[in-house]
């Protein structure tokens, strides 16, 4: 197998992984919403971070009151701006009512099209580069 054939099958293979991960998160919240109760949350207090790249981050502070009427507080990370006061969503686990999630699945609708997307652009790019046709031309 010449380079440009091998490169061509790296490019393809890793070009699978953002599906593959996205699949992969798909199934751990299908298999966390089944054991999950659904409630809401009251935000206590917000606190502003940056992170990588100077990306702002919301550190939120939450109360929320399970199915047994007992209250827990917790801490979870949001990219929307919320303020004290605010609810939100919140899943927690029946039988461990401290093990929180607030994302529902909403940033996987994106990837996924996106990935499918990748993979057909890095095809073409590897469809093209492997049908190339080259010249090498020594110099005078």
């Amino acid at each position: 197998m010449d380079p440009i054939q091998t490169a061509a099958l790296v490019l393809v293979t890793i070009s699978f992984l953002p599906l593959v991960i996205c699949f992969v998160q798909m199934h751990r919240l299908k298999k966390y919403k089944a054991k999950a109760t659904v409630t809401n949350a009251l935000v206590t207090a917000m606190e502003k971070k940056r992170g990588f790249k100077n990306s702002t981050y919301y550190l939120l502070d939450i109360q929320y009151i399970i199915h047994t009427g007992i209250q827990y507080s917790g801490q979870t990370i949001s990219w929307k701006k919320y303020e004290a006061g605010d609810y939100i969503p919140l899943m927690y686990l029946t039988h461990d009512p401290g093990n929180i999630k607030t994302d529902f699945g909403q940033t996987l609708k994106w990837l996924l099209p996106i990935s499918i997307i990748l993979i057909g652009l890095i095809g073409w790019f590897c469809y093209w580069l492997l049908n190339l046709d080259y010249y090498y031309s020594p110099s005078p």
